[in-house]
């Protein structure tokens, strides 16, 4: 990775815009960052960090927020910096969580952490969430920020106290910079495997323990006795077995005095059925004897119905004839009656049938005189009709001509207005082009505003979010690894003095861990759940601002550059021209059908006038042709309709008349014939009845009965003589032979059954309880002697695991755990790397080594580091260094470590390094061996930058970058060019 171009903005010190050129100051391939103490020139190795990984190197980045207490309310916090990979260009843009004003009104507003990484020329988009580019950072660079911090920017002041550290400082620092999780992983592996075998040898203990209490119980025995094992409860089983054969010997009597209990029951219980239904059938045949006279009664009605029923025919025939003759003869008096001729006395039909002949000779002459009649009122008719058609045919002459002038002006206006349709629709397409167009511009105006505004919104909340997911990420893994840290602790709380530990068994506890309570799963899958919402909501965000951003870009190409108040006049205009030609358009076709009609109206109301005025002169003609017919009629059909209003009807009433005679002697020969029948009737039902042994037709009326009745009858006899023959049938059963005294006692009984089940169940509960208890014994016997078979192996297994658990958790010569050990090998290689410049820095002097060395029992061994001292052939302690040696020795240490952990992050070339301070405690000479180092350093090409205040560095290093220091903010002028650095902070 090699930095090209550094942009920073309200960050640190700096209250502008500030830029770095890289690219200027690597010309020389040395260069120096200076300026007085507190102007920033750290912080523009912060702003390096920071646009990389989104935080500052060591304690700075927990102290305070980056942005500048300096600049402008407006003005935006963020870092931009170009930089190449292997040769490919990239740009990140990095914007960190803090105030400013309002992009877009007053007040100020919480701005939230953004990112944004682009990748070639011309620029790719790669990412812009916060947990995407900071996984394409780690990637790209191949390692972390802390190891960053350590490879590129060396901080000498930490590194000074690295040399003079402790193990325990000197091992944070290397647990920072190497993989040691994964060697810490493996000790936790080891040590839960250590655990889950003990949890084994636990558990098979366990279970034979529970097993001889299990076993114990069934023998009702209340704990078992010391050294008890399979063969004592094989003793217990055989016990138990034969106190189950006593007691099913028992049960097998008690069963035989159960039978015999319910034998007695059972004739008890007959005795007791048999005078019940004796006592129940002596009332029924009680009661059927008492209704004796009432079968007779019913018995003889049965025999009348059913002579009676053989006269019935013929006394219905009579009433029938009766009541037909009655009929007839009132039909007939009626009949007469209606004619209303007093001359008619009492009815006859002779002189009835005289009268109607005459009335008919009447009506035929009536009829020969129709034609006429219809001939004059056809006539009369005609003549009406013609004089109506000439009185409107003269009125719609005058409405015609009334119409046609009418009609000849409507249609000069109609032709006006298609006219002008006719223009407008020529000019309308191109004038709704305009409109869709302008208004296409407008709307875009007016929503590109609100649109910037929510993509805006909608980034804010996005970095909001993904900073979320970052701090769910970073609370499952705090919850994680003090679950794992813990989980000893959570153990050593539950141990009492005498109780076996759940993982190893000992009951004696010499030194349990300490330690609060552990994380539990619970918890731990809450967090983990937590994180995954928080995933999911963010990427949510990001599609929405995907989406936004396209909707902006393309509102921004519809615009064409205006805003809504100089669109809106535009739009409004074309859109009312284009109203108008519309509205002349619609006029016109409008207009169109009515002018259509109204010329075609035009040719009808001609034609029509002529044809009215050819009416009107054949009506004339034809009414004075009828005039004369009807003068020849009149007089003749005057004297046929007499007092009439036509013949047809005078005849109507003559026929009528005619017709009631011809009824009135018809009814009168029916009623004569009916009345004889009648009495011819009557005298054959009165026969009949007496035939049949009653005294007259009406008394075999009164006895019958119909079939339904009869049926009914008859089955209340059968059902009395039936249950009558069952009742004696019933009474001569030997079954009920027997005497109503004493009564059967059911009760006592029952009472004794009752005793003898009760007594036999519980004979057969305690045998089969016994029977059971034998065989769960039997089963414990062969699962004790299962368990006493596997314990064996089981410890062998944990004796094996857990020497190797213990010799990685420290359980050893060093008292090193297997991080450490692979710690101090890191150290091995750093100190042997570092002895290689420092001997170059010091003539030969110095060198550093590590050691292994066990101290006291506090102090961890494996990561010691001296000086060798070869004048004096003997090792020191780093502290006995004077300030340039110590800086000498820090520098090389640093340098090294570097080395070590860019072949730990997998070789990633490195093409730049900044060395923070420390150079103003060397001499002359010690200062020309250090920059020899340094300068071989560059060699291929390596961008290398110093931070120092100290004089000489300026003299030494012509390519410089200078921190500037005001009361508004600190500023970057390159090689001391002040007006190069005005230009370069054109935002400053």
């Amino acid at each position: 990775m090699r930095p090209v171009r550094l942009e920073l903005s309200a960050f640190g010190p700096f209250a502008g815009t500030e830029v770095v050129d890289f690219g200027a100051l690597a010309t020389g391939g040395l260069f120096l960052i200076h300026g007085e103490t507190g102007a920033g020139k750290t912080s523009v190795l912060d702003a390096l960090c920071f646009a990389l990984y989104g935080c500052v190197p060591g304690a700075r980045d927990r102290i305070r927020d980056v942005r500048s207490d300096h600049a402008d309310p407006s003005r935006l916090t963020y870092v931009r910096l170009d930089f190449l990979v292997a040769g490919e260009p990239f740009q990140i843009w990095r914007q960190p969580k803090h105030i400013a004003g309002k992009l877009r009104g007053a007040g100020k507003t919480v701005h939230q952490s953004k990112v944004v990484l682009f990748r070639g020329a011309p620029l790719e988009l790669v990412g812009d969430r916060l947990d995407e580019v900071g996984d394409a950072m780690q990637q790209l660079l191949g390692m972390t920020a802390d190891q960053f911090c350590q490879v590129v920017l060396l901080p000498q002041g930490e590194f000074a106290r690295f040399l003079r550290a402790d193990a325990k400082d000197r091992q944070d620092l290397l647990e920072r910079l190497f993989a040691a999780e994964r060697y810490r992983a493996i000790e936790l592996l080891l040590a839960a495997d250590k655990a889950a075998a003990a949890v084994r040898v636990g558990e098979i203990e366990t279970r034979a323990d529970r097993l001889l209490h299990l076993s114990a119980g069934e023998a009702e025995i209340e704990v078992p006795p010391e050294g008890a094992g399979a063969g004592w409860v094989t003793e217990l089983t055989s016990d138990m077995r034969a106190q189950a054969d006593q007691a099913a010997a028992c049960a097998r009597d008690a069963e035989g005095a159960e039978l015999l209990a319910r034998s007695r029951r059972e004739s008890v219980s007959v005795r007791a059925a048999a005078q019940a239904r004796l006592r129940s059938v002596l009332q029924w045949r009680d009661s059927l004897t008492a209704a004796g006279p009432d079968r007779l009664a019913r018995g003889a009605e049965l025999l009348a119905a059913r002579r009676a029923a053989r006269v019935l025919p013929l006394v219905g025939r009579f009433d029938s004839a009766a009541a037909g003759a009655a009929q007839l003869a009132e039909i007939a008096a009626g009949a007469v009656a209606a004619l209303g001729d007093p001359a008619i006395g009492a009815a006859s039909s002779p002189p009835l049938s005289a009268r109607a002949r005459a009335l008919r000779a009447v009506a035929a002459g009536l009829e020969a005189m129709l034609p006429m009649e219809r001939e004059l009122d056809e006539a009369t008719r005609e003549a009406g009709a013609l004089e109506s058609e000439l009185t409107r045919d003269r009125r719609e002459l005058a409405d015609c001509a009334a119409s046609l002038a009418t009609l000849r002006a409507e249609l000069a206006r109609f032709d006006e207005i298609e006219r002008a349709g006719a223009f407008a629709g020529a000019r309308l397409d191109a004038g709704a082009a305009e409109v869709q167009r302008l208004q296409v511009l407008y709307d875009a105006s007016v929503a590109l505003p609100t649109a910037q505004e929510r993509l805006l919104a909608a980034r804010e909340l996005l970095l909001a979010h993904d900073g979320a997911v970052n701090d769910a990420r970073t609370y499952q893994l705090g919850l994680l690894a003090r679950r794992l840290e813990g989980m000893a602790g959570e153990l050593a709380q539950g141990l009492a003095d005498g109780e076996p530990c759940a993982v190893c068994g000992a009951v004696t506890h010499p030194a349990p861990a300490v330690g609060g309570a552990s994380v539990s799963a619970a918890e731990h899958d809450a967090a983990e759940v937590a994180c995954t919402r928080a995933a999911q909501v963010a990427e949510a965000g990001r599609r929405a601002v995907e989406t936004l951003a396209s909707e902006v870009a393309a509102l921004t190409s519809e615009t064409g550059g205006l805003d809504a108040r100089a669109a809106r006049p535009l739009w409004i205009g074309a859109t009312e021209r284009v109203d108008e030609l519309r509205d002349s358009i619609a006029a016109a076709q409008r207009a169109a059908p009515r002018g259509a009609e109204d010329r075609a109206a035009l040719t009808k109301t001609e034609e029509r006038l002529s044809s009215l005025e050819q009416g009107v002169a054949a009506a004339r003609a034809g009414l004075q042709s009828i005039a004369a017919l009807i003068d020849k009629r009149t007089h003749e059909v005057r004297e046929s309709r007499a007092d009439y209003r036509s013949i047809a009807e005078r005849m109507s009433v003559v026929g009528g008349t005619a017709e009631l005679f011809e009824l009135a002697a018809s009814a009168v020969d029916e009623a004569a014939r009916a009345a004889a029948a009648a009495v011819a009737e009557a005298q054959a039902a009165d026969s009949a009845a007496r035939a049949a042994g009653f005294g007259s037709a009406a008394d075999a009326r009164a006895a019958y009965r119909d079939d339904a009745a009869c049926a009914a009858i008859e089955s209340w006899c059968l059902a009395h003589d039936s249950a009558l023959a069952r009742a004696d049938a019933d009474l001569a059963d030997p079954a009920l032979a027997v005497e109503l005294e004493p009564a059967a006692d059911t009760g006592a009984a029952d009472l004794a059954l009752d005793e003898a089940v009760a007594a036999a169940r519980a004979s057969r509960s305690r045998a089969e309880s016994l029977r059971r208890r034998g065989e769960k014994l039997a089963a414990f016997a062969a699962q004790i002697a299962a368990v006493d078979e596997a314990i064996a192996p089981a410890r062998a297994a944990y004796d094996g695991i857990a020497g190797l658990a213990d010799l990685a958790g420290g359980s050893n010569r060093l008292r090193m755990r297997l991080s450490a050990f692979v710690l101090a090998a890191r150290l091995e290689q750093v100190a042997a790397a570092a002895s290689l410049r420092l001997a170059s820095m010091t003539a030969g002097r110095y060198t550093l080594a590590h050691t292994d060395e066990v101290g006291d029992a506090r102090r961890k061994a494996g990561l010691g580091l001296k000086v060798c001292d070869s004048w004096t052939g003997t090792t020191r302690d780093a502290a006995s260094l004077s300030g340039g040696e110590t800086f000498m020795a820090s520098l090389a240490l640093a340098l090294a470590l570097a080395d070590v952990v860019r072949e730990e992050a997998g070789g990633t070339q490195i093409d730049c390094l900044f060395v923070d301070e420390g150079f103003g405690s060397l001499d002359e000479a010690t200062l020309d061996e250090v920059m020899d180092v340094l300068d071989q350093l560059r060699d291929g090409g390596r961008l290398v930058g110093l931070v120092s205040h100290v004089p000489e560095l300026r003299q030494r290093i012509p390519t410089q970058l200078r921190v500037l220091k005001g009361a508004d903010g600190s500023r970057l002028a390159h090689s001391g060019d002040l007006a190069v650095a005005s230009a370069m902070t054109s935002t400053g």
